[in-house]
């Protein structure tokens, strides 16, 4: 029963709201806690209820809402159109999940309260709005609000001063309730309720009188009479007792008196936690029957103010149906997992004990696992469930083609794994009991049903227990802290414990913002989601043995603080890092940028590829038909980034972009425009990057995909089309638009792919001719906006499509060029990634110094794109570092692929010297390889992105963060605590029923 309303009742002269007994209203100066009259109850520790079901900004009230005689709990979204949801309270003991019980009451709501308010004895919603009008939601139908009528007009003074606290005031009589509103500035009025049956009647009175800096307020029922004062609290924590008095004219007025000097940070709740329909008062840890403080003692299970810090509100309402309320205690702090947890903790006669408590924290109540209450017919003490040891409870449903015995046998593995985790129960004993109930398998003819809607159709006890649909094939999918998910039968033990991890609440990784983090060894990161140093039967969640180390990949240190034998399996598969025990033994060296040097400090470095790795949020620009270009315009923190793309020369590129279409690409019997996207950020904001409009470079006539690289304050783009390969500058000055040269046509280059690149000042122009042809190079010297040529040269040097090539440090005075392309290793060993050294001669000729194969003689990275190569100075590395940016082998129907990096590393014997990575996941495929380019110590980095038959295929998409280190925290986590202290009770909090 909840104790949100004052009474009121009529006296021979007027209309009063009563004071408390007398013992009630008297200035406590000083309070003995001990006393000489027991309470006769007991509240109960606090227990985990629900999730957060009235997050800020709602304004959170309580009431019986269906007439069951268990309370809910309604929550006013007041922002923008207010909404009402409703949390009712099962018979079993567990809310029910949230559901609407109003779209649409008013514009940013102030202040509500919940009450019998149109004479019908049904709960209802009376709301301030910003705009002043008081409406009143009511008349339920179906567990929704059926009406929401217009009863007032607030004024002015009293919705100027937020925040606005309202409370509903219940008549002696049992009659239709009033509210009381006060405003920020303790300034209030009284909507009096006249309304009957069938006919709504309110009209609004100021109070005479001001609740100085007030906070919270709550009705209080004392004395034999069951008339109700006002109680309320100061920002300084002090209580007050306060009586209205109506008169017959109308006025309001109000006697308060110090009910009890409090502290700053207490919270207090009034309720009748004894039954009967008297109410008492809980401030902070203190009890105070019949409100009187000189009956107080303290009640140890009552939080503490330090521990009820996080708390928002406190609610109290009678949840479940004994006649006592119990206080919910609504909590905000933003931690992950229990940030907006609502508890409660019920109230007992005396001594006794309350059936609702949970020993265990395993979210099945002891009434459940001792066989009191079979909730939903289930007998979980036949199940083997105790209410000492922490159980859980799966519902596994298969499709028929799932092998039944691979089934069984996997999941008992899973459940013995389980029952030997190192957790703590109530009985001493370890482990937590997983208990599987095998369903009737699902026929095949549902196999095109989302396993959600799997699960609303076939698990039968929710709130009760988990669910998991399991499929023929591999990986799965689960909602987190949540209580369904799906995984197939392809090493199920593996996916099973995965997905269920994500069911009692664990993500990928840790709860840290960056993946794959090496110091995470827990099988819900995905490098070590099927093997552990190599082997897949030492796969498990994380124990928490390296928490606490936080890595940055900004700000590294090679030196762990933990014994080799701890992090023995970093060296093992995915990451093969190479490490080393530190001088004193406590610690381990560690070679984190691969550069051959163990023990640097503060460098910077991506660390977490083991899966895949990252360039940043992908921005999207526009659509594209080609590999886009990219190059830095400018130097250091005011650069520009500027994107060139092929597309349409019609009035619009393609925006549906169908994977069936025939020409997806811009070739000699397709061709478009090139275009160019300038960003024109300023520094530090990359992440929120927004381009510019394209501006057209070239209008007509371009068959292929473009090459860029800057000179002298200027960019450069050659591009192929009809006529041949032409080049022009472009000028991207901050603040301005581009402007362009003139067009510089390069003679006999019909057909060629050109791949442009900056070299001493100069730029270096590669043709491409085909993957049967020689590669030629002409050197071109900037003369303002034109171009003088050199001569051409033909390079032995055949590929399989166009080579990326950048400057890298000089060699004997003379500047050296590294190219990067695909080639034919042997019959079997098609299209391998290679990169090549070439010395520049003066004149532009070039002499091969040295080539190798990417991943070495014996290596398997290869491709089927342009390849971009990028090159830095690093410690470690003679020449230099290559960088290889390209699509992998591109496959058949439709030719896709995903996006690969592969770079030089010091150590030859891991990878032939190579490590190559992966860019986003397995979903992140293009028709055309990427463009790369150094753009304020980063690199950018842009894609064309392939999405089947989505609207999304064909988008052009830039990140800012090409190198993969991400300026984010991350490290290890103990997974078996959380699921333990927190998963098992968090993950079924609802009933459907």
């Amino acid at each position: 029963m909840a104790r949100n309303a004052l009474g009121i009742f009529w006296t021979n002269a007027a209309r009063r709201i009563s004071a408390a007994p007398a013992a009630a209203c008297l200035l406590v100066a000083a309070l003995a806690v001990t006393t000489a009259q027991a309470p006769k109850v007991t509240i109960q520790a606090a227990t985990f209820w629900t999730p957060g079901i009235c997050t800020p900004p709602g304004i959170p009230m309580a009431g019986d809402f269906d007439g069951s005689g268990r309370d809910a709990i309604l929550c006013l979204n007041p922002s923008g159109d207010a909404f009402i949801d409703v949390v009712r309270t099962s018979a079993i003991g567990k809310p029910v999940s949230p559901a609407r019980a109003l779209s649409s009451f008013g514009s940013d709501a102030l202040a509500a309260a919940a009450g019998k308010f149109d004479g019908s004895g049904q709960l209802g919603v009376i709301a301030m709005f910003h705009d002043g009008e008081v409406r009143l939601a009511h008349d339920i139908v179906n567990g929704t609000f059926t009406r929401n009528d217009f009863i007032a007009d607030a004024p002015l003074w009293l919705r100027s001063a937020p925040p606005v606290h309202a409370c509903s005031l219940q008549l002696a009589d049992g009659k239709a309730q009033d509210v009381l509103i006060v405003n920020g500035s303790g300034d209030a009025a009284l909507l009096v309720n006249t309304s009957a049956p069938g006919k709504l009647s309110f009209s609004l009175h100021r109070v005479r009188a001001q609740f100085n800096r007030i906070t919270t307020l709550a009705p209080a029922t004392t004395g034999a009479t069951g008339a109700q004062n006002v109680i309320w609290q100061d920002a300084a924590g002090q209580l007050y007792s306060t009586e209205l008095t109506v008169s017959r004219a109308g006025e309001v007025s109000a006697a308060t008196h110090l009910l009890w000097k409090g502290s700053p940070g207490e919270h207090f709740a009034t309720g009748c936690f004894r039954g009967g329909h008297r109410d008492d008062l809980i401030v902070g840890r203190s009890f105070l029957p019949d409100c009187d403080p000189s009956h107080a003692s303290i009640m140890a299970a009552l939080p503490s103010v330090k521990a009820a810090a996080s708390d928002r509100a406190w609610l109290t309402g009678d949840f479940d149906a004994t006649g006592r309320d119990a206080l919910v205690r609504l909590t905000h702090t933003g931690a992950p997992l229990v940030g907006d947890d609502t508890l409660i903790q019920f109230a007992s006669p005396a001594g006794a004990v309350n059936p609702d408590r949970d020993q265990d924290n395993d979210g099945l109540p002891d009434a459940w696992e001792t066989g009191a209450i079979k909730p939903d017919g289930l007998d979980l003490k036949a199940m083997g469930c105790s209410p000492l040891h922490a159980d859980v409870i799966v519902e596994v449903q298969p499709f028929a083609n799932v092998d039944q015995k691979h089934l069984h046998e996997d999941l008992a593995r899973a459940v013995a794994y389980y029952a030997k985790l190192p957790v703590k129960n109530p009985d001493g004993k370890p482990g937590i009991n997983l208990h599987v109930i095998f369903r009737k398998p699902i026929p095949m003819t549902e196999a095109g049903k989302p396993w959600w809607t799997l699960a609303d159709e076939y698990q039968r006890h929710r709130g009760i227990t988990h669910y998991m649909v399991v499929y023929h094939g591999g990986g799965g999918q689960s909602d987190e802290m949540a209580d369904r998910g799906s995984c197939g039968d392809s090493a199920l033990w593996a996916v099973f414990l995965h997905e269920f991890g994500h069911q009692v609440g664990l993500d990928h990784t840790g709860f840290y913002p960056v993946d794959h983090c090496p110091l995470y060894p827990s099988l819900m990161n995905y490098p070590y989601s099927y093997q552990l140093n190599g082997n897949g039967n030492d796969i498990g969640y994380s124990n928490g043995a390296l928490a606490g180390f936080v890595l940055n990949e900004k700000h590294l240190s090679e030196v762990l603080p933990f014994p080799i034998d701890k992090v023995r399996f970093l060296a093992g598969p995915p990451y093969h890092y190479h490490i080393k025990p530190g001088p004193d033994g406590k610690t381990t060296l560690i070679d984190w940028n691969w550069n051959g040097i163990f023990g640097e400090k503060n460098i910077s470095a991506d660390i977490n590829y083991g899966y895949s790795t990252t360039a940043g949020d992908r921005h999207p620009v526009g659509k594209t038909m080609t590999a886009p270009a990219l190059a830095a315009s400018g130097s250091g923190a005011r650069a520009r980034l500027l994107v060139f793309s092929g597309v349409l020369d019609g009035k619009s590129p393609i925006l549906s972009g169908p994977a069936d279409l025939k020409k997806p690409n811009l070739a000699a019997d397709n061709p478009g425009k090139l275009i160019v996207y300038a960003w024109p950020g300023k520094a530090g904001v990359a992440d929120h990057a927004k381009f510019d409009p394209p501006v057209t470079v070239e209008a007509h006539d371009v068959i292929g995909s473009a090459s860029a690289a800057g000179v002298h304050g200027r960019v450069w783009v050659a591009y192929p089309t009809l006529a041949g390969v032409k080049v022009r500058s472009v000028l991207a000055p901050d603040g301005h638009d581009p402007s362009f040269g003139p067009v510089v046509a390069i003679p006999d280059s019909t057909g060629a792919a050109p791949t442009l690149v900056a070299v001493n000042g100069q730029l270096l122009l590669l043709l491409w001719n085909g993957p049967t042809k020689e590669v030629t190079t002409r050197l071109l010297s900037p003369r303002g906006e034109s171009l003088e040529p050199g001569a051409v040269q033909t390079l032995d040097l055949k590929c399989d499509d166009p080579p990326g090539a950048f400057q890298g440090a000089n060699a004997n005075g003379e500047p050296v060029v590294w190219f990067g392309l695909m080639q034919d290793q042997s019959a079997t060993a098609t299209a391998r990634f290679q990169v090549r050294r070439y010395q520049m001669l003066p004149g532009g000729q070039l002499k091969l110094l040295a080539m190798e194969w990417v991943g070495g003689d014996k290596g398997g990275e290869r491709g089927a794109a342009r390849t971009v190569l990028l090159w830095h100075a690093a410690a470690g590395f003679k020449h230099g570092q290559p960088l290889l940016f390209s699509c992998g082998l591109l496959g058949k129907d439709p030719p896709i692929s995903c996006h690969y990096v592969s770079m030089k590393i010091a150590d030859k014997t891991v990878n032939g010297g190579w490590l190559t990575k992966r860019y986003y996941d397995e979903w992140t495929q293009s028709r055309s390889g990427p463009g790369a380019c150094w753009f304020r110590g980063d690199i950018a980095f842009a894609l064309r992105w392939f999405g089947g038959e989505d609207a999304s295929n064909d988008n052009l998409l830039v990140a800012f963060h090409g190198t993969g280190v991400e300026n984010a925290n991350m490290g290890d986590y103990n997974d078996i605590a959380e699921i333990r202290n927190i998963g098992l009770v968090h993950s079924i909090p609802w009933v459907s029923k």
